[in-house]
Order: C-alpha cells, then structure tokens, then sequence
C-alpha cells in the first residue's frame, strides 16, 4: 500500500485507503487487512486537507463508524474520504 498520494484534499479532509472488497458468487467477501480495518474503523492517514488541525499524514486514526465516506479512485488505486470532524481520535504509535 502507498503510504502517500497524488492529491491534496481541500480545507479539513481526511483521505485514506479504503478496503478492498472482493464479489464472489455467494456475495461481497472482505480480504484479509480490509476486514479489520472495516470493523475496527481504524486507518492510517495517507493525505489531509490544509484545515486539518488535528490529523496529520501517516497518522493512524478511528474514523466515526457512521462516517458514511466518499469513495474517490487516484492512480488505480481507491481512496476514502472524511471530514475531520469524523474522525475519533488519533491512535498512538507504539512506542
């Protein structure tokens, strides 16, 4: 996965990759990585918008479950997009 893309979102949006989810005949089945990050919520920051006081790239974060996030597709890849507003907190690396 990149750790940046080619996008600067504006004023205070959080872009971050979204899961990848797979269609199999018995419906949508989530991979691997994607599941967690889908039931957990937490992502890491790939791009911020220049309003952002909080969040900052590289960041990993709990995005609101509810967030109801915009799906944008960059350089073949597929992106989420949320206010900062939505996102819960900063989860801290470890140290």
């Amino acid at each position: 996965m990149q750790n940046k893309i080619r996008f600067q979102p504006s004023r205070d949006w959080v872009i971050f990759a979204s899961p990848r989810v797979e269609q199999t005949d018995a419906g949508i089945h989530l991979l691997g990585e994607s599941q967690k990050a889908i039931s957990t919520n937490i992502v890491k920051v790939l791009a911020c918008g220049p309003t952002c006081e909080m969040v900052k790239v590289d960041d990993t974060v709990l995005v609101h479950p509810e967030s109801g996030a915009l799906i944008i597709h960059i350089d073949d890849g597929e992106y989420a997009c949320v206010n900062e507003f939505q996102v819960v907190g900063i989860i801290p690396n470890p140290a």
